[in-house]
């Protein structure tokens, strides 16, 4: 078993050295001679630019592009009805000249209930909601969340309750009522 042991080290060795016996590198060399003959060209400094002021899209309150020019024609009346002005038949809007910040870039569903806090001092029930990210955000009624301009109506132990507006296709909005329940 040693012999055979010996015999086998023996050849791994001598084929490892026989790798190692070509000197001819002259290729290698060549190459390395004509990168280093190459005259480097000489690049300028990058520019500097300014950086450019945010944009805050505030056309979504214009007419839509994708509809037709009726400026001329009345809206119709419901049946029944024949006095209908545009702010009788869309009563529910958003109010889209607010800035949107903090919880309603966030989908309503990503969002997570932890719990509520009520200062000693102050009769306000303040709701705890927690981001994907990890941030706990302290949320009081008349706050903002979610993507569809939900206001928060009420808060309780066990839940946070909130209009959203939903388009409804006719250039209106339809308010519903959600809630967002504490998982504890």
């Amino acid at each position: 078993m040693r012999i055979t042991l010996f015999w086998l080290n023996l050849l791994i060795a001598v084929t490892l050295l026989a790798g190692c016996g070509n000197d001819d590198t002259a290729d290698l060399q060549k190459y390395v001679d004509e990168q280093r003959a190459r005259k480097n060209p000489h690049v300028g400094e990058l520019p500097t630019y300014e950086m450019a002021a945010p944009f805050y899209y505030s056309a979504e309150i214009l007419r839509d592009p994708f509809t037709p020019f009726n400026e001329g024609t009345p809206i119709p009346p419901e049946p029944g009805n024949t006095t209908v002005e545009l702010t009788e038949r869309c009563p529910l809007k958003p109010d889209h000249n607010r800035v949107r910040a903090g919880l309603e870039l966030l989908p309503l569903d990503s969002l997570r209930m932890v719990g509520t806090m009520k200062d000693q001092d102050n009769p306000i029930l303040w709701a705890l909601v927690i981001t994907p990210a990890g941030t706990i955000h302290r949320l009081k009624q008349g706050d903002y969340m979610g993507l569809n301009y939900g206001q928060i109506i009420n808060i309780t132990e066990t839940n946070i309750e909130l209009t959203e507006f939903y388009p409804d296709g006719k250039d209106c909005f339809i308010g519903r009522v959600t809630s967002l329940a504490s998982f504890e």
